[in-house]
């Protein structure tokens, strides 16, 4: 399992201050044209999971972020080196970002509606 942050060269230098601001993970040139951030220690991981767990996610990657934290704490429980552990993993996994074919919003319980100044909640 990692974090995996892709730009385009032109862009390189935010995921440069990403590595920075952390202060883990490496970057690779992919291609001629782009890069990636890569996060790869289960230690960084959780680290990571702990300093975004203070931040608001919005739209697919919200449900991509909650099966990845769904993953990882699978992983931290060594509960993959079951057989319905590694099944439930592979499960998350093959549903994440571009296979993702599960939209609904009531699956993320942790993603808190957007509220405005006053603490009202907003509607959609």
């Amino acid at each position: 399992m990692s974090i995996n942050i892709s730009q385009n060269n032109r862009s390189k230098e935010a995921l440069e201050a990403i590595q920075n601001y952390l202060g883990y993970g490496s970057i690779y040139n992919v291609r001629k044209d782009l890069s990636t951030y890569v996060i790869r220690s289960i230690k960084q991981i959780n680290n990571f999971i702990e300093l975004f767990s203070k931040t608001q996610i919005l739209g697919a990657k919200a449900l991509d972020y909650t099966d990845f934290c769904k993953g990882v704490n699978i992983l931290n429980q060594k509960a993959h080196l079951t057989g319905e552990g590694f099944a439930e993993y592979k499960s998350l996994i093959a549903g994440m970002n571009s296979t993702r074919t599960v939209f609904s919003k009531d699956i993320n319980p942790t993603i808190k509606p957007l509220q405005d100044k006053n603490n009202t909640t907003k509607e959609d």
